[in-house]
Formats: structure tokens, C-alpha cells, sequence
């Protein structure tokens, strides 16, 4: 099934400070949010400052050695990612998760655990002085669900958010497979779980 993201581009973003710490500006990340607009929080609140944070919440769903990644085409590209998006105003990040897989698989997604957040500087590639925070977790599709998916990567015209989700095995899942650096790492990660249930494996057999 071809799915349509063209929604608006739900993002997340904060005005940094020098005179806040790193404790404030986390607790502000995880306060505040974005629906369609940008959000500012500056010590005197304006808008002086030109750094900002976006949170991105992504998701990991692996059956039968399979994960889902989502193709899809915005901002005139072709992207490969893991599902997810931007975290709005007045939601929590794993409401923001299962927000995301409602709108765009239609399921109610059951969230699992953490996986990973972002512990480097990454900026972000559609906006200007901008620091990318991305928050991974694992998540189960509804028991007995049927979410349509296509077989090969982009197997849609490229029309302006068009989405579809397709199964990749685990064993043969690259990181240059995805299109960002974040989900690069998280492939990393994957691969190396992998590799260490292989080794465990291997040393009980």
C-alpha cells in the first residue's frame, strides 16, 4: 500500500541559551514540542538565538528476523528510515510513536522498551542551525495485523510524501541501506545484537 506523509512536517524546536545547563535544556526537549509550527523557549523568550533543537521519535519492529523500514519521498527525495516522526506539543515520546504508526500504518502499536537516543552531534539536513535528538524504540504491531507492505524500495512514482513500508532481513540489513546518518548508527547497533546472539550461540552449541 502507498501511503501519503503530506501532512506538514511535525518537528520540535528549542532556542538554546548559554546561561541554561544541560539538565534545563533536556528538560525543555521533553516538554515542549511542535504541531506544524515552531516553538521557541529563550531565557527571556525571544527568538534572538539561532540554535534549536528537533525530536524525532522512531521506532524498531522486528518479526521473524525482519525489521520495517519505511520508503518514502519528501522534500523532493527518496528516503529510506526507520517509522516514526516529528514529536508535537503536549505529547509524551512513546505517545508520539504511536501517534506516528497510527496515522501511517493505521495500527495501534504497543511500545516495547527503549532502544537508543541520539549521544552525538548531528545536525539536521533540512534545517539551518538546527541539532537532531532521535529516540528509538522497540515497538509490536497488534497481534493478527496485516500492514500492507512492498517487496522492493520504492515501488511508487515519486509524488511529494508518498510512503510505503517493506520487511528487510536483519542478516542482510546494511547501514547504507538508510538514508540518515542516526539510523546508520541504530543499523550499526542492529548488526551488532546480531552478531553477538551469533557469537553466544556459537558458544553454547
Amino acid at each position: 500500500m502507498v501511503y501519503n506523509l503530506l501532512k506538514g512536517v511535525p518537528a520540535f524546536f528549542i532556542s538554546t541559551n548559554p546561561n541554561l545547563n544541560q539538565p534545563e535544556i533536556w528538560l525543555l526537549l521533553f516538554r515542549m514540542g511542535e504541531h506544524q509550527s515552531q516553538y521557541a523557549v529563550h531565557q527571556n523568550y525571544n527568538m534572538n538565538s539561532n540554535h534549536r533543537f528537533n525530536v524525532r521519535v522512531y521506532g524498531l519492529c522486528i518479526q521473524n528476523n525482519q525489521v520495517l523500514l519505511s520508503d518514502e519521498y519528501v522534500f523532493g527525495m527518496f528516503m529510506t528510515k526507520f517509522p516514526g516522526g516529528g514529536l508535537e506539543y503536549g505529547e509524551g515520546t512513546i505517545e508520539c510513536l504511536k501517534r506516528e504508526c497510527l496515522e501511517e500504518m493505521g495500527l495501534e502499536v504497543k511500545v516495547t522498551g527503549h532502544f537508543y537516543t541520539t549521544d552525538f552531534f548531528q545536525e539536521t539536513r533540512f534545517f539551518a542551525n538546527t541539532q537532531l535528538i532521535s529516540i528509538y524504540y522497540t515497538f509490536e504491531l497488534p497481534q493478527g495485523a496485516r500492514l500492507k507492505t512492498a517487496d522492493t524500495p520504492f515501488d511508487f512514482e515519486a509524488i511529494e510524501g508518498t510512503q510505503t513500508f517493506r520487511w528487510a532481513p536483519l542478516a542482510a540489513l546494511k547501514p547504507q541501506d538508510l538514508t540518515f546518518p542516526v539510523d546508520q548508527k541504530v543499523a550499526e547497533m542492529l548488526n551488532e545484537q546480531l552478531s553477538e546472539r551469533g557469537r553466544k550461540r556459537t558458544k553454547h552449541s
